[in-house]
C-alpha cells in the first residue's frame, strides 16, 4: 500500500518556501550591487578628490600663492597617478620659499608626465637660475620650448640667463617673441632697450624705450626709462625731443645733468648753469655733472677753475678716460707740461682697457658658452675699477665652467672664501598672474 507525502508538491506551504528563497536571492543581488556601486562611487570621489586638489594647487602656482598649494599638499590622497602631481606642487612651493635645490629634488618625480613636462622643465631652470647656474638653466628651459615653442615663461628664464651670460643676442631674440606673445607686457622692451643702449645703438633703444612706455606709462620702472631713453635721444642729438622726455622724469641729478646737456646743445648755456649746480649740490660725485661744469669753466675761460673739476672727477672716478684726456688738454694751456703727458698716458691706457672690454663683450654676446671670454671680461673690469662688474663675470665664467681655476681664485679675492650667493632675481621673471 502507498503512502501519501504528508505535504503534496503543489501545497501552498511549498510556494511560500521557493518565494522566500527567490526573495533572499534578490536581496544578496541586490546588496551586492549595492556595495559594488558604493565602491565605484567611492572610487570616482577618490580619484576626483586628487584631482581636483592637484587643479586648485596648480592655480595657486600659477598666482605664485603659496599659501594656497600648502592647504592642497596636506592629507593628499594616495593616489599613485596623481603622485608625480603632489610632487610638482612641492616643487613649485619650494621655489616660491626661496629653496631651488630642494625644488630640484621634487621635480624629478614629474618631469617624464606629459602634461607637465613643460611646467617642470621650467621651474627646473628657474631653480637652477635662482642657484646662480645660468649656463645649466638653458638645459631644462630649452627642452621645454622644443615642446612648447610660445611658453612665455620658458622664454622669461631663458632671456634672463643669456643676458646674464652675455649673450645678448640670444637674449633679443627671447625678448622679441615674449613681446609677441604678451603685447601688454613693458618689461621686454624696456630690457631690450638698456641692451641696445650699452652697444651704443641709441636708435634701437629709443623705439624700444617707447613702446614699453607706450605699453604701460606708469610701469614701475617708468621714471629709470624716461631717464635713459632722454640719454639716447641727446646721444643722437635729438635735444628737443629729450627735453620733452625729461619734463615726465623724476626730478634728481641725473635728469638735471641731461637737460643741462640739451641746453647747451642748443646754445642755451644760461639755462645749463644752474641746473649743473643743482646737479652737484645734491650730488657732488656726480661724474656727468663735474664734467659740464669743467666745460662751462673752459668755454667761460675759467682754466683753473676747469682743473679743479677735472681733478674732483678723477678723484672719484680715477679710471675715467675723458676726464684724464680733458686734464691733459687743460694742463697743456696751463703750460703744466710733464702734467700734461702723465694724464695723457694714462688716458691712452684706459682707453685701451674700456676698447679691449668693449671687444670682448661683442665676442661674449656671440659665444654664450665660452668661459675664458667671460673670465677676461672680469680681469679687464678690476683693471678700470669696477670690482662690481668683475664678480659678475667671474660668477657667469665659474657658471659655465666650475673648475676654472682663475675665475674661482679671482671670485674668492673679491668676495671672501664664503661662496658667492646666488642672484637676486632675474631680469625677466615672469609676470603676476592677472586677476
Amino acid at each position: 500500500m502507498t503512502t501519501s507525502p504528508a505535504i503534496p508538491p503543489n501545497s501552498p506551504s511549498d510556494s511560500i518556501a521557493v518565494r522566500n528563497r527567490r526573495r533572499g536571492w534578490r536581496l544578496v543581488v541586490l546588496l551586492g550591487l549595492l556595495v559594488a556601486l558604493s565602491a565605484g562611487l567611492g572610487a570616482q570621489w577618490y580619484w576626483r578628490s586628487a584631482g581636483q586638489r592637484f587643479r586648485r594647487g596648480l592655480a595657486a602656482a600659477d598666482r605664485q600663492d603659496a599659501d594656497g598649494i600648502r592647504r592642497e599638499l596636506p592629507n593628499w590622497p594616495r593616489a599613485d597617478a596623481y603622485e608625480p602631481h603632489r610632487h610638482f606642487l612641492a616643487g613649485a612651493l619650494f621655489l616660491l620659499d626661496g629653496q631651488p635645490e630642494e625644488a630640484l629634488n621634487e621635480l624629478r618625480y614629474s618631469r617624464d608626465v606629459p602634461e607637465l613636462h613643460v611646467r617642470t622643465m621650467t621651474l627646473a631652470g628657474q631653480a637652477l637660475y635662482q642657484l646662480g647656474q645660468q649656463a645649466e638653466a638653458l638645459k631644462p628651459l630649452s627642452r621645454a620650448l622644443e615642446v612648447d615653442p610660445n611658453a612665455i615663461d620658458a622664454h622669461r628664464w631663458i632671456a634672463s640667463s643669456y643676458y646674464d651670460l652675455g649673450a645678448i643676442h640670444h637674449a633679443l631674440s627671447h625678448l622679441e617673441t615674449i613681446a609677441r606673445l604678451d603685447p601688454v607686457d613693458p618689461r621686454p622692451h624696456r630690457l631690450m632697450g638698456l641692451m641696445h643702449k650699452d652697444f651704443e645703438h641709441y636708435g634701437d633703444a629709443i623705439t624700444c624705450y617707447r613702446e614699453s612706455l607706450k605699453r604701460d606709462p606708469a610701469q614701475k620702472s617708468a621714471g629709470e626709462i624716461r631717464v635713459e631713453l632722454a640719454e639716447c635721444q641727446t646721444k643722437q642729438r635729438e635735444y628737443r625731443e629729450a627735453l620733452a622726455t625729461l619734463a615726465d622724469a623724476p626730478q634728481e641729478p641725473a635728469t638735471w645733468v641731461l637737460a643741462a646737456e640739451c641746453h647747451i646743445g642748443l646754445t642755451q648755456g644760461e639755462e645749463a648753469d644752474p641746473l649743473i649746480a643743482r646737479a652737484l649740490n645734491g650730488d657732488p660725485d656726480n661724474l656727468a655733472a663735474r664734467m659740464l661744469a669743467a666745460t662751462r669753466s673752459l668755454e667761460a675761460g675759467r682754466v683753473d677753475e676747469a682743473a679743479g673739476h677735472l681733478r674732483q672727477a678723477i678723484a672719484r672716478h680715477p679710471r675715467d678716460y675723458t676726464a684724464r684726456f680733458k686734464l691733459s688738454q687743460v694742463y697743456r694751456r696751463m703750460g703744466k707740461v710733464d702734467e700734461a703727458d702723465r694724464e695723457l698716458k694714462t688716458s691712452e691706457e684706459i682707453k685701451a682697457l674700456r676698447d679691449k672690454f668693449t671687444k670682448l663683450h661683442e665676442q661674449a654676446a656671440n659665444a654664450p658658452q665660452d668661459a675664458e671670454l667671460r673670465y677676461q671680461l672680469g680681469e679687464t673690469a678690476i683693471r678700470l675699477d669696477r670690482p662690481d662688474l668683475a664678480v659678475g663675470w667671474f660668477r657667469v665664467a665659474l657658471s659655465l665652467n666650475p673648475r676654472h681655476a682663475g675665475a674661482a681664485n679671482a671670485l674668492q679675492q673679491l668676495t671672501g672664501p664664503a661662496p658667492p650667493p646666488a642672484p637676486a632675481g632675474p631680469a625677466l621673471p615672469p609676470a603676476p598672474a592677472k586677476r
